[in-house]
């Protein structure tokens, strides 16, 4: 079972505020922006997979005054398992990490993804990495029916939402309409940016 993709990122879309920061990556960042804008949304497309974790635990500990949630695929984050273990030991409870399980490198390809084979579920490998929130969903309803609750709940969090492939007409949005943005970010967050 999993979840048509759009559908999934649904309900982080309803509950974001104006303190909430999305950072989406890869494959989420051609998909969120296409279902909505905001002046905190940060779509991270560089060529480093497994990056945006790191960069939004950056975010976290320097602005604790946001809710920082990081859309991210399978497959970047198998590129940097080790993320998920600095997140905690940093206890930053401003901080959502939201795994995109597809079981495959969607912007590279199609490839399977090792933790598919290895079948790892990320809510149990969040909480035995010391998450003291993390979940799976594979189920619309479910998902729906939850998310205030797990993105109220003692942070950081770790969110797996197994979903489907996006589809092919979301893999050919034109990167540049999605790019960094990263001076209107720092302009929004009235920070300097180097």
């Amino acid at each position: 079972m999993s979840m048509p993709v759009r559908v999934a990122l649904q309900p982080l879309m309803e509950r974001r505020d104006d303190s909430t920061l999305v950072i989406t990556h890869q494959g989420s960042a051609r998909v969120w922006p296409s279902m909505a804008q905001h002046a905190l949304d940060f779509h991270y497309n560089p060529s480093t997979m497994g990056g945006a974790i790191p960069f939004g635990l950056g975010i976290a500990l320097s602005r604790p005054d946001l809710h920082i949630i990081v859309v991210t695929g399978d497959g970047s984050l198998a590129m940097n398992l080790g993320s998920l273990v600095t997140v905690v030991a940093a206890q930053a409870s401003n901080l959502t990490v939201v795994v995109l399980d597809n079981g495959i490198y969607e912007v590279t390809g199609g490839q399977t993804v090792a933790t598919r084979v290895a079948r790892v579920d990320y809510g149990l490998l969040g909480k035995s990495i010391g998450f003291p929130t993390a979940s799976s969903f594979k189920d619309c309803q479910l998902w729906s029916e939850a998310a205030a609750g797990v993105l109220a709940s003692t942070g950081p969090r770790l969110i797996s939402l197994v979903v489907e492939p996006a589809l092919p007409s979301d893999m050919h949005v034109e990167l540049e309409a999605i790019s960094y943005r990263l001076a209107e970010l720092a302009k929004a967050l009235k920070t300097e940016c180097a």
